[in-house]
């Protein structure tokens, strides 16, 4: 997507966002997620905060102790009627 603005716009260089917040909020409206999302405490604040400012509940599941990531284990039973997706972060 974004070689092809930059192709369009005849610049070199392009970024649709400032930051990772920026984008996680975007693909989180674009995708039009509501209810509950899976994803980890273990992450930047911001995670969580995309979450919240979407009116969507996180629904913390903890890690993994070897990989520092979301425990699969545990995902099954967080799952609800409500859950629309899981939020995986990558230590």
């Amino acid at each position: 997507m974004e070689q092809a603005l930059a192709e369009y716009l005849g610049v070199e260089h392009l970024a649709l966002f400032a930051n990772g917040t920026l984008a996680l909020l975007t693909a989180l409206q674009a995708l039009r997620i509501t209810g509950e999302v899976i994803t980890t405490p273990y992450s930047f604040v911001a995670t969580a905060h995309t979450l919240l400012s979407n009116e969507i509940q996180p629904v913390f599941v903890d890690i993994d102790p070897h990989t520092l990531n979301l425990d699969p284990n545990r995902i099954e039973a967080a799952i609800t009627p409500r859950t629309t997706a899981l939020l995986p972060v990558h230590v």
